[in-house]
């Protein structure tokens, strides 16, 4: 059988700014659609096919999101998002954030949303190298191979049958960095699996590179899909005696545009996991606070141990200003017993937690995708306060963030900057700042002649 290759080049309208007419146009159909499809969103992409390389009739693919509001909806008046809500009482500090780390997310704004895809016919297939620097596969046929960020040609051609393992079928192979990173899988790897298992046939398997950590991620999002995982091991080479479906990214890490590149994802979290908070078991919902103090953390950027207990404090004196009555966890991503919480677990906590607090970290880029993917408005939208770098330290540079990472995800970002008396070790901000930060998240307090007070505790850990 001749080798054939189909191209998928995806492209999608984008929106044009909001005192335009087009802009308007483009609302009155999206909301129009929204009614008219009884609350089924349908995300629209036109596809370039080409068989070989002659070229064909364009067809289209409809990727359907029926159990959520799409990103763009969600929150107009912050789309695209291009920084997170700096509190600092320096009004610089306020205008140098936001031009550093916007100029830097409206680039990234700018890339497709989606990789390219190309389904193959009777290609080799190999992953050769995953690390955080970079991720190399090959996918070939003869001398033909796929070029592109992340792939190469192919190490070895002239194989023996018995270096070679042959899969008949319908299969996808997806490759990419900084294998077996926490935080990384989930916003490096999950978003771009949710798309090419949304376009591919639900007998499609997937080829990933086996690690403890995508395992049990996978089957705790989805166990039927887990189902369709081919675990290999990286420098194994494959012969698919059928289709393989393979992606070419706009680069390596992964960058893509904004913003409903993850609406396949948070669709596929929302259909495996419907569980909405709060409901006749869990009446209410919490604020996590995160703590580096776990003996696992690595990098530092724990907060002074002092500081923490007193940041502990003003988010209970806060919670009863603002009439919130929700309990304060303290979550480490450890059990009291110094064990990793199980996916379970961490997923209870994230879906219940009406707000997540603390310094920049792993925890919140690996769990994000367990936080309401439910929101229809702005104010529905989980709130997020991050610490963050003020300067570049030895371990971290200016503004190091998850929310570049994770900005396609419905938040409410808020962040504040470590002070200048901070070190890789230890962190501190500023109390009258982060004071400030609560009361701009959680809006003007109901109940301002509340008191502070050491006596008495909602605290509870995780």
């Amino acid at each position: 059988m001749p080798t054939q290759i189909r191209h998928y080049k995806w492209e999608h309208p984008k929106p044009q700014r909001k005192s335009s007419l087009s802009w308007y146009l483009f609302a009155a159909v999206s909301l129009f659609g929204m009614f008219a499809w009884q609350g089924e969103y349908r995300s629209t992409f036109y596809v370039r096919r080409n068989v070989g390389f002659r070229r064909l009739d364009t067809d289209v693919i409809t990727i359907t999101t029926p159990d959520i509001t799409p990103f763009d909806l969600i929150c107009s008046a912050e789309n695209p998002p291009i920084h997170a809500k700096l509190h600092n009482a320096d009004h610089d500090k306020i205008l140098h954030y936001n031009r550093t780390y916007g100029n830097a997310l409206e680039k990234w704004n700018a890339h497709p949303e989606f990789p390219e895809v190309f389904l193959l016919e009777d290609f080799h297939y190999a992953a050769w190298t995953s690390n955080e620097l970079k991720s190399e596969a090959s996918a070939w046929s003869g001398a033909r191979y796929v070029r592109g960020a992340g792939w190469s040609k192919p190490k070895q051609v002239d194989l023996s049958p018995s270096d070679v393992i042959e899969l008949e079928g319908e299969y996808v192979a997806f490759h990419t960095w900084a294998l077996g990173l926490f935080g990384h899988f989930a916003h490096d790897w999950l978003p771009t699996i949710a798309f090419l298992r949304s376009i591919s046939p639900p007998n499609a398997k997937f080829l990933l590179v086996d690690h403890p950590t995508s395992r049990e991620y996978l089957s705790f999002l989805d166990p039927k899909f887990f189902s369709r995982v081919v675990w290999i091991q990286q420098d194994q080479i494959f012969h698919i005696k059928g289709n393989l479906t393979v992606q070419i990214p706009v680069d390596i890490p992964n960058v893509y545009g904004c913003c409903f590149g993850w609406d396949p994802l948070r669709q596929w979290i929302a259909e495996s996991h419907p569980d909405r908070i709060p409901n006749e078991q869990v009446p209410q919902k919490h604020v996590l606070f995160y703590t580096r103090s776990a003996a696992s953390v690595e990098n530092g950027r724990a907060l002074d141990p002092k500081l923490e207990q007193q940041l502990l404090e003003r988010i209970r004196l806060k919670l009863i200003q603002h009439g919130r009555d929700e309990r304060v966890i303290l979550f480490s991503g450890e059990d009291k017993d110094g064990n990793v919480l199980p996916l379970v677990n961490q997923f209870a906590l994230m879906r219940g937690a009406s707000t997540w607090i603390g310094p920049h970290g792993g925890a919140l880029g690996g769990n994000f995708a367990w936080m309401d993917p439910f929101p229809k408005t702005c104010g529905d939208r989980p709130k997020i306060l991050e610490f963050i770098p003020g300067s570049s330290t030895g371990k971290m540079p200016l503004y190091a963030s998850t929310f570049g990472n994770i900005r396609k995800w419905p938040l409410d970002y808020h962040t504040l900057l470590y002070t200048p008396n901070s070190t890789d070790e230890f962190a501190y901000i500023d109390v009258e700042q982060f004071d400030d930060a609560l009361d701009k998240m959680w809006g003007k307090p109901a109940n301002t002649t509340a008191v502070m007070t050491t006596t008495g505790s909602v605290l509870e850990s995780e």
